[in-house]
Protein backbone atom coordinates (compact mmCIF):
# COMPACT_ATOMS: atom_id res chain seq x y z
CA UNK A 1 0.00 0.00 0.00
CA UNK A 2 1.40 3.49 -0.95
CA UNK A 3 1.82 6.42 1.49
CA UNK A 4 -1.19 8.08 0.15
CA UNK A 5 -3.48 5.29 0.46
CA UNK A 6 -1.96 4.69 4.07
CA UNK A 7 -3.11 8.44 4.88
CA UNK A 8 -6.44 8.15 3.49
CA UNK A 9 -6.67 4.89 5.86
CA UNK A 10 -5.45 6.86 8.47
CA UNK A 11 -7.88 10.01 8.16
CA UNK A 12 -10.49 7.22 7.79
CA UNK A 13 -10.10 5.42 11.31
CA UNK A 14 -9.35 8.39 12.94
CA UNK A 15 -12.84 9.76 11.70
CA UNK A 16 -14.16 6.36 13.17
CA UNK A 17 -12.40 6.90 16.67
CA UNK A 18 -14.38 10.41 16.42
CA UNK A 19 -17.51 9.42 15.71
CA UNK A 20 -17.37 6.59 18.14
CA UNK A 21 -16.81 8.40 21.10
CA UNK A 22 -19.42 11.35 20.03
CA UNK A 23 -21.62 8.44 19.74
CA UNK A 24 -20.52 7.41 23.34
CA UNK A 25 -20.85 10.65 24.77
CA UNK A 26 -24.50 11.20 23.42
CA UNK A 27 -25.42 7.45 24.99
CA UNK A 28 -24.16 8.77 28.43
CA UNK A 29 -25.48 11.70 28.18
CA UNK A 30 -28.15 12.28 31.46
CA UNK A 31 -31.82 12.28 30.45
CA UNK A 32 -34.08 15.44 32.23
CA UNK A 33 -37.22 13.26 32.72
CA UNK A 34 -38.11 9.51 31.91
CA UNK A 35 -41.88 10.45 31.97
CA UNK A 36 -43.27 9.03 28.51
CA UNK A 37 -45.43 11.83 26.42
CA UNK A 38 -48.72 10.87 25.65
CA UNK A 39 -50.31 10.21 21.93
CA UNK A 40 -52.92 12.66 20.95
CA UNK A 41 -55.61 10.35 21.67
CA UNK A 42 -54.56 9.87 25.00
CA UNK A 43 -54.62 13.19 25.94
CA UNK A 44 -57.97 13.66 24.15
CA UNK A 45 -59.19 11.21 26.72
CA UNK A 46 -57.70 13.10 29.54
CA UNK A 47 -59.26 16.14 28.26
CA UNK A 48 -62.73 14.34 27.73
CA UNK A 49 -62.98 13.30 31.55
CA UNK A 50 -61.85 16.93 32.94
CA UNK A 51 -64.74 18.61 30.42
CA UNK A 52 -67.19 15.83 32.04
CA UNK A 53 -66.10 16.64 35.35
CA UNK A 54 -67.15 20.40 34.47
CA UNK A 55 -70.14 19.33 32.80
CA UNK A 56 -71.63 17.66 36.06
CA UNK A 57 -71.37 21.47 37.57
CA UNK A 58 -68.25 20.63 39.39
CA UNK A 59 -65.28 22.80 39.63
CA UNK A 60 -61.97 23.58 39.73
CA UNK A 61 -59.78 24.02 42.30
CA UNK A 62 -60.05 28.01 43.62
CA UNK A 63 -58.06 28.43 46.93
CA UNK A 64 -54.47 27.46 47.57
CA UNK A 65 -53.54 24.42 48.75
CA UNK A 66 -50.59 23.81 50.79
CA UNK A 67 -48.73 19.62 50.13
CA UNK A 68 -47.27 18.17 52.67
CA UNK A 69 -44.03 16.52 51.46
CA UNK A 70 -42.54 13.04 52.60
CA UNK A 71 -38.84 12.88 51.41
CA UNK A 72 -37.33 9.59 51.17
CA UNK A 73 -33.30 9.73 51.09
CA UNK A 74 -32.24 6.19 49.42
CA UNK A 75 -28.49 5.75 49.74
CA UNK A 76 -25.71 3.23 48.78
CA UNK A 77 -25.45 0.27 51.16
CA UNK A 78 -22.14 1.86 52.77
CA UNK A 79 -24.10 5.26 53.15
CA UNK A 80 -22.78 7.45 50.82
CA UNK A 81 -25.19 9.06 48.35
CA UNK A 82 -27.07 11.32 51.31
CA UNK A 83 -28.90 14.55 51.36
CA UNK A 84 -28.75 17.16 54.22
CA UNK A 85 -31.53 18.01 55.70
CA UNK A 86 -30.75 21.70 54.66
CA UNK A 87 -30.40 20.69 51.49
CA UNK A 88 -34.17 19.21 51.45
CA UNK A 89 -35.57 22.50 53.46
CA UNK A 90 -33.79 24.08 50.33
CA UNK A 91 -35.56 21.78 47.81
CA UNK A 92 -38.98 22.84 49.53
CA UNK A 93 -38.28 26.31 48.83
CA UNK A 94 -37.56 26.17 45.25
CA UNK A 95 -40.45 23.73 44.89
CA UNK A 96 -42.41 27.32 46.40
CA UNK A 97 -40.46 29.71 44.51
CA UNK A 98 -41.38 27.93 41.56
CA UNK A 99 -45.29 27.80 42.30
CA UNK A 100 -45.78 31.26 43.44
CA UNK A 101 -48.00 31.95 40.72
CA UNK A 102 -50.28 28.98 41.28
CA UNK A 103 -52.51 27.62 43.78
CA UNK A 104 -50.04 25.15 44.95
CA UNK A 105 -46.75 25.44 48.06
CA UNK A 106 -45.21 22.43 49.79
CA UNK A 107 -44.32 21.75 53.03
CA UNK A 108 -42.07 19.68 54.68
CA UNK A 109 -43.92 16.41 56.49
CA UNK A 110 -41.47 14.10 56.58
CA UNK A 111 -37.35 12.57 55.91
CA UNK A 112 -36.31 9.37 56.13
CA UNK A 113 -33.23 7.82 55.00
CA UNK A 114 -32.60 3.76 54.00
CA UNK A 115 -29.07 2.40 52.47
CA UNK A 116 -30.07 0.50 49.84
CA UNK A 117 -27.82 0.19 46.29
CA UNK A 118 -30.48 -1.64 44.51
CA UNK A 119 -33.20 0.95 45.44
CA UNK A 120 -31.18 4.05 45.18
CA UNK A 121 -30.15 3.17 41.40
CA UNK A 122 -33.10 1.26 40.47
CA UNK A 123 -34.57 0.59 36.70
CA UNK A 124 -38.11 3.08 36.38
CA UNK A 125 -40.81 0.75 36.33
CA UNK A 126 -39.17 -2.57 37.94
CA UNK A 127 -39.76 -4.58 40.48
CA UNK A 128 -37.08 -1.99 42.80
CA UNK A 129 -39.02 1.15 42.17
CA UNK A 130 -42.04 -1.25 43.53
CA UNK A 131 -40.50 -2.56 46.59
CA UNK A 132 -39.09 0.69 47.53
CA UNK A 133 -42.43 2.71 46.72
CA UNK A 134 -43.88 0.31 48.93
CA UNK A 135 -41.90 0.11 51.32
CA UNK A 136 -41.36 3.75 52.11
CA UNK A 137 -44.39 5.56 50.69
CA UNK A 138 -46.56 7.35 53.27
CA UNK A 139 -50.03 7.85 53.25
CA UNK A 140 -50.13 8.38 48.94
CA UNK A 141 -53.71 9.95 48.92
CA UNK A 142 -53.11 12.99 50.87
CA UNK A 143 -48.78 13.15 50.69
CA UNK A 144 -46.66 13.73 48.26
CA UNK A 145 -43.78 11.26 48.38
CA UNK A 146 -40.55 12.21 47.25
CA UNK A 147 -37.58 10.07 46.50
CA UNK A 148 -34.11 11.17 46.26
CA UNK A 149 -32.23 8.36 44.66
CA UNK A 150 -28.25 8.71 43.56
CA UNK A 151 -28.74 6.91 39.98
CA UNK A 152 -32.32 5.86 38.64
CA UNK A 153 -31.87 4.87 34.97
CA UNK A 154 -34.44 4.10 32.48
CA UNK A 155 -33.77 1.98 28.72
CA UNK A 156 -32.37 5.61 27.75
CA UNK A 157 -29.78 6.13 30.06
CA UNK A 158 -29.18 8.20 33.41
CA UNK A 159 -32.45 10.16 34.61
CA UNK A 160 -32.71 13.32 36.70
CA UNK A 161 -36.19 12.20 37.42
CA UNK A 162 -39.53 10.73 36.76
CA UNK A 163 -43.23 10.96 38.04
CA UNK A 164 -46.57 9.73 38.32
CA UNK A 165 -49.12 11.36 36.35
CA UNK A 166 -52.31 11.85 38.96
CA UNK A 167 -54.46 9.28 36.54
CA UNK A 168 -52.38 6.49 36.44
CA UNK A 169 -53.25 4.75 39.61
CA UNK A 170 -56.00 4.71 42.45
CA UNK A 171 -55.27 7.59 44.83
CA UNK A 172 -53.66 5.35 47.65
CA UNK A 173 -51.48 3.57 45.75
CA UNK A 174 -48.29 3.75 47.03
CA UNK A 175 -47.10 3.73 43.13
CA UNK A 176 -47.56 7.44 43.13
CA UNK A 177 -44.71 10.00 43.98
CA UNK A 178 -41.83 11.83 42.49
CA UNK A 179 -38.51 10.52 42.03
CA UNK A 180 -34.97 12.77 41.04
CA UNK A 181 -31.53 12.05 41.13
CA UNK A 182 -30.42 13.23 44.04
CA UNK A 183 -27.36 15.45 42.95
CA UNK A 184 -30.15 17.76 41.30
CA UNK A 185 -31.32 18.86 44.56
CA UNK A 186 -30.00 22.88 45.15
CA UNK A 187 -26.34 22.75 45.22
CA UNK A 188 -25.97 19.03 44.41
CA UNK A 189 -23.30 17.90 42.00
CA UNK A 190 -24.98 17.60 38.93
CA UNK A 191 -23.98 20.61 36.52
CA UNK A 192 -26.15 22.77 35.34
CA UNK A 193 -29.28 20.99 37.01
CA UNK A 194 -28.41 21.31 40.85
CA UNK A 195 -30.64 24.10 41.43
CA UNK A 196 -33.65 21.85 42.41
CA UNK A 197 -35.80 22.73 39.44
CA UNK A 198 -36.00 18.79 38.38
CA UNK A 199 -38.02 18.89 41.15
CA UNK A 200 -39.98 21.70 39.90
CA UNK A 201 -40.49 19.94 36.95
CA UNK A 202 -41.31 16.55 37.91
CA UNK A 203 -43.75 17.86 40.34
CA UNK A 204 -45.89 19.16 37.43
CA UNK A 205 -46.36 15.90 35.79
CA UNK A 206 -47.68 14.12 39.19
CA UNK A 207 -50.18 17.41 39.40
CA UNK A 208 -51.52 16.85 35.83
CA UNK A 209 -49.10 18.78 33.62
CA UNK A 210 -47.20 17.71 30.13
CA UNK A 211 -44.12 18.54 28.94
CA UNK A 212 -44.21 21.91 26.31
CA UNK A 213 -43.42 19.76 23.71
CA UNK A 214 -45.94 17.08 24.15
CA UNK A 215 -46.98 16.00 20.58
CA UNK A 216 -44.46 18.51 18.92
CA UNK A 217 -46.37 21.02 16.89
CA UNK A 218 -49.67 18.84 16.52
CA UNK A 219 -52.86 19.82 18.72
CA UNK A 220 -53.62 19.56 21.05
CA UNK A 221 -50.41 19.97 22.02
CA UNK A 222 -49.63 19.96 25.74
CA UNK A 223 -53.02 20.74 26.21
CA UNK A 224 -52.71 24.49 27.37
CA UNK A 225 -53.43 27.38 25.17
CA UNK A 226 -50.98 29.72 26.71
CA UNK A 227 -47.81 27.60 26.15
CA UNK A 228 -46.22 27.65 22.46
CA UNK A 229 -46.48 24.54 20.43
CA UNK A 230 -42.78 23.04 20.72
CA UNK A 231 -41.21 20.20 18.32
CA UNK A 232 -38.80 19.27 20.63
CA UNK A 233 -37.07 19.66 23.73
CA UNK A 234 -34.85 22.77 24.27
CA UNK A 235 -31.22 22.04 26.37
CA UNK A 236 -29.04 24.63 27.52
CA UNK A 237 -31.05 27.63 27.18
CA UNK A 238 -31.40 28.64 23.67
CA UNK A 239 -32.82 32.28 23.04
CA UNK A 240 -35.07 32.76 19.96
CA UNK A 241 -35.79 28.83 19.79
CA UNK A 242 -38.92 28.22 17.51
CA UNK A 243 -39.15 24.66 16.18
CA UNK A 244 -43.35 24.85 15.35
CA UNK A 245 -44.70 26.92 12.51
CA UNK A 246 -47.50 28.20 15.06
CA UNK A 247 -47.59 31.30 16.87
CA UNK A 248 -45.09 32.16 19.33
CA UNK A 249 -41.15 31.10 20.01
CA UNK A 250 -40.38 28.11 22.57
CA UNK A 251 -41.25 28.29 26.11
CA UNK A 252 -37.55 27.67 27.10
CA UNK A 253 -37.97 29.39 30.29
CA UNK A 254 -41.21 27.30 31.44
CA UNK A 255 -40.33 24.31 33.71
CA UNK A 256 -41.90 21.69 31.89
CA UNK A 257 -39.19 21.92 28.89
CA UNK A 258 -35.93 20.48 29.45
CA UNK A 259 -33.43 23.66 29.77
CA UNK A 260 -30.66 24.11 32.04
CA UNK A 261 -31.88 24.85 35.31
CA UNK A 262 -30.62 28.75 35.52
CA UNK A 263 -32.81 29.18 32.53
CA UNK A 264 -35.78 27.63 33.88
CA UNK A 265 -38.52 30.12 35.65
CA UNK A 266 -41.71 30.25 34.21
CA UNK A 267 -45.17 28.48 34.80
CA UNK A 268 -48.01 30.28 32.97
CA UNK A 269 -51.60 30.82 34.42
CA UNK A 270 -52.81 28.18 31.42
CA UNK A 271 -50.69 25.81 33.53
CA UNK A 272 -52.05 26.88 36.90
CA UNK A 273 -55.70 26.54 35.70
CA UNK A 274 -54.85 22.92 34.27
CA UNK A 275 -53.49 21.91 37.77
CA UNK A 276 -56.44 23.49 39.48
CA UNK A 277 -59.33 21.19 37.29
CA UNK A 278 -57.14 17.58 37.20
CA UNK A 279 -56.28 17.68 40.94
CA UNK A 280 -60.17 17.65 42.17
CA UNK A 281 -60.64 15.10 39.42
CA UNK A 282 -57.70 12.67 40.13
CA UNK A 283 -56.82 13.15 43.29
CA UNK A 284 -59.25 14.85 45.42
CA UNK A 285 -58.31 13.79 48.83
CA UNK A 286 -55.01 15.67 48.47
CA UNK A 287 -56.97 18.73 49.56
CA UNK A 288 -59.40 16.63 51.74
CA UNK A 289 -62.50 16.04 49.37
Amino acid sequence: MNQFYQKILKVFLVMLVLIATNCNVLTAQIIRCGVDDLTPAQVQTIQDQLTQYLSLGKSALASQLTIPVAVHVIRYNNGTGDVSDQAIANQITVLNTGYTSTNFQFVLYSTDRVNNTAWTTHYAGDANETSMKQSLGVDPSHVLNLYLCAAPTSSVGALLGYATFPWMYSESSYMHGVVIESASVPGGSETNYNEGKTATHEVGHYLGLFHTFQNHCNTPGDAVDDTPYEYSPAEGCPSGRNTCPQEGDDPIHNFMDYSYDACMYEMTSGQSARMNLVLPVYKPSLYGV
